[in-house]
């Protein structure tokens, strides 16, 4: 760079930092606050809920699913928002009263998993689902939290920092140079898309994921069930339940088959926040040392990420006789007694197109432009997802019911109330259907 672009850029990075160091003393500082990774549990969250206003006519089930050695073992593929019909699925199940064995899920299907293996019934899981906040935004929209702050040193040590440094300050003294740095990057962290561009970069996703891990921990605790802070074996002792949920393992290039028997002492609300991470939308999870190891290995310091990335439908954990799959899923597999829930976009709701999308214009360029990146993000993982679906979902016709949510989005979190009645009832019908061709009356 020569001289006068030096000078240029001096000049430039004096005046931002003259122009902050004057608004300083009026922005809001954002606090510090934990990063999704650390292991505590939060508290369920203080602000006061509703469920739905003027609710439609929503379809019911029955009582709970109960347990038998004799279920079904139940997969829920993943899907993001449009799980919501795996919800209208379990309805029909509970009408016929089939039971359950074992319980497997991934990505949005491995909090289905988890909520049945709390003794949740469908119609409570489509309560809590669509819970809306005091401001009518349903529960959901909120899981998408930009992140509140980060912790200084990892800023200091982040690509967005020696930005700053190389292009606008190595013209400046030092010290000089070391306070317009601290100063310009504190103001551009006041900015809400610009902490979420930082986590994409520094952390793998867009959104922090805490306000999910707040709700999950309320539901878990509800009505006296006091689950949120268990282990998978504690959990696993309290409710008699066998849940298994697929992760990724970015640092070894796997799969992991996560259950009471893989990995004891991992906490099990955060296998659920491993099995949601959609990659570049949600914080990747780092395995901690106190969560113990996965089948022996110690995988401390690995980034945990979505099971989609692996398998999105994990039909194959209870019908292969694969001896590590046999081992990892605690017995033989028994392909008469497996039903699979499978989420097919390819199957529209007819009307879905007519009943609008619950959603508000972002006039904001920056905005708008940052929610298209975050969207082709989207619909590229979607389409990784889908081409491997589809060989698994060919594989075992039989065993598999195809719940239709062509229409929806996989993040269509703000969902208006008749969209989340079409899931239901889609759920709901294709279940029946698939049941009655089963034979299970």
């Amino acid at each position: 760079m020569c001289i006068v672009e030096r000078f240029a850029f001096a000049i430039l990075a004096l005046s931002l930092f003259i122009l902050t160091a004057c608004a300083g003393d009026d922005q809001n500082q954002a606090t510090t606050v934990p990063l999704p990774t650390e292991t505590a549990v939060p508290e369920p969250t203080a602000e006061p809920k509703q469920t739905l206003r003027n609710t439609p006519v929503l379809p019911s089930g029955g009582s709970p699913l109960k347990y038998s050695d004799d279920g079904l073992d139940l997969v829920f593929s993943g899907g993001g928002a449009k799980g919501i019909a795996h919800v209208g699925a379990l309805m029909e199940l509970e009408k016929r009263g089939v039971p359950y064995r074992r319980v497997v899920g991934t990505s949005s299907g491995s909090i289905m998993a988890l909520m049945l293996a709390s003794g949740y019934s469908a119609n409570e899981m489509a309560a809590a689902i669509t819970e809306r906040t005091p401001d009518g935004k349903i529960i959901m929209s909120k899981f998408l939290d930009t992140p509140t702050s980060f912790p200084e040193e990892l800023i200091r040590d982040s690509f967005l920092y020696a930005l700053v440094d190389t292009t606008f300050l190595s013209a400046l003294p030092d010290q000089m140079a070391d306070q317009a740095q601290k100063h310009i990057v504190e103001e551009l962290m006041a900015s809400p898309v610009i902490r979420e561009v930082f986590s994409f970069t520094e952390f793998g996703g867009v959104y922090a994921g805490d306000v999910f891990l707040e709700w999950l921990s309320e539901k878990l605790n509800q009505n006296g069930r006091n689950l949120s802070q268990l282990s998978l074996t504690e959990f696993h002792q309290e409710t008699g339940s066998d849940l298994t949920a697929i992760v990724t393992d970015i640092a070894d290039q796997r799969m992991l088959i996560v259950n009471h028997r893989t990995a004891p002492d991992l906490p099990v609300i955060m296998l659920i926040r491993m099995s949601m991470s959609i990659p570049l939308v949600f914080n990747n999870v780092i395995w901690q040392s106190e969560w113990g190891s996965y089948s022996g290995e110690d995988i401390s310091g690995h980034e945990i990420v979505d099971g989609g990335i692996a398998s999105n439908f994990g039909i194959e954990m209870v019908v292969s006789k694969d001896p590590q799959f046999i081992e990892a899923m605690g017995m033989e597999p028994n392909r008469d007694r497996v039903l699979g829930l499978y989420l097919d976009d390819g199957l529209p709701i007819p009307s879905a197109t007519q009943i609008k999308l619950e959603t508000e214009g972002n006039n904001d360029r920056l905005n708008s432009g940052w929610e298209k990146v975050t969207e082709r993000n989207i619909d590229l993982f979607n389409a990784l997802l889908r081409s491997h679906d589809q060989f698994i979902v060919r594989t075992h016709p039989d065993i598999v019911c195809h719940l239709p949510v062509g229409g929806f989005g996989t993040m269509e979190f703000d969902m208006s109330d008749e969209r989340i009645v079409l899931l239901l009832n889609s759920g709901q019908e294709a279940m029946a259907k698939c049941l009655d061709e089963m034979g299970i009356k």
